[in-house]
């Protein structure tokens, strides 16, 4: 899910901060794209298993991209 994966980027300020309100940009993913939470949820999941992002911290609550994911979606830009 691209538009997922934008924002993920946009909040990380391009992979040099870590990913916070994880759940606020899956929330606005499924208004922005009609897509059910769950669905979108899953997709996050997927990003993880992929190793796309990773949990940076518990307490708070944070993600980061890892290098297979900054590789991921520098190529993917224009």
């Amino acid at each position: 899910m691209q538009k997922l994966l934008e924002l993920l980027w946009l909040q990380s300020d391009n992979c040099s901060s870590p990913i916070e309100n994880a759940w606020f940009l899956i929330q606005e993913t499924s208004k922005m794209t009609g897509t059910k939470k769950n669905v979108v949820m899953e997709h996050f999941d997927k990003l993880i298993e992929g190793e796309i992002i990773e949990k940076n911290s518990d307490e708070p609550l944070l993600f980061q991209f890892t290098n297979t994911g900054r590789k991921v979606i520098s190529s993917s830009d224009p």
